[in-house]
């Protein structure tokens, strides 16, 4: 998209396709959310955003190298500033919004916490490759008064997404070094993948290299 835009400008004129672009791109940054339904008073910014893929680094003795197994990807969290111009207690649609800060699961069953989630709508969270749509509230500040006279508050959310199945290592014991070698490179009995037995195998070789007689 920004080598549209910018061979858009560099010849002065807007492509239909550019256009839209642009048009897609300024809907990004839209300066308020909707959460639950209602509006937040004020500007409301998105000043974090974190989502974190857990990876377990497979590695062998003697090896510089590892594999990587892919675990799945964790909740992103994130963090909406919101900025009034005058004191928020005066300020009608922010005593509406308020309530949905102090709203708490009503229990542990994964049917309470899915009602216990909040639609929000904020262009840059909702499109690729974010993709949040629903979330809860993990915490908040207090209003406090900046030196212009504006008040300003943060909200901290972490995304609510039911689990999905994710590869990862199988939940069994892995066979030693020389029961793997016995197989002759089949597949391990007990768990492990063809990572472990690759691991394994190398392993094992170097470790024949260093026997009398491997020499």
């Amino acid at each position: 998209m920004g080598g549209i835009l910018n061979a858009d400008l560099a010849s002065g004129t807007i492509s239909p396709e550019g256009l839209a672009n642009r048009n897609n791109f300024s809907k990004m940054f839209q300066d308020y959310i909707i959460l639950a339904g209602l509006l937040s008073p004020g500007v409301a910014r998105m000043t974090s955003f974190q989502r974190v893929r857990d990876f377990e680094i497979r590695k062998g003795p003697f090896q510089s190298g590892a594999f990587l197994v892919y675990k799945g990807e964790n909740l992103a969290k994130f963090t909406i500033e919101l900025e009034v111009a005058q004191p928020p207690d005066t300020i009608v649609q922010w005593l509406l919004f308020a309530n949905l800060l102090n709203k708490v699961p009503d229990g542990l069953s994964p049917a309470l916490l899915s009602s216990f989630a909040l639609g929000i709508n904020y262009p840059i969270l909702n499109s690729a490759p974010i993709n949040i749509s629903d979330v809860v509230v993990e915490s908040f500040t207090p209003w406090s008064q900046g030196e212009m006279g504006e008040w300003t508050m943060q909200i901290a959310f972490v995304e609510f997404r039911m689990p999905l199945e994710a590869g990862g290592k199988p939940d069994k014991s892995i066979p030693s070094i020389a029961a793997a070698s016995a197989e002759g490179g089949g597949a391990l009995q007990g768990g492990g993948d063809a990572q472990d037995l690759n691991i394994q195998k190398l392993t094992a070789q170097y470790q024949a290299g260093l026997s009398p007689a491997g020499k």
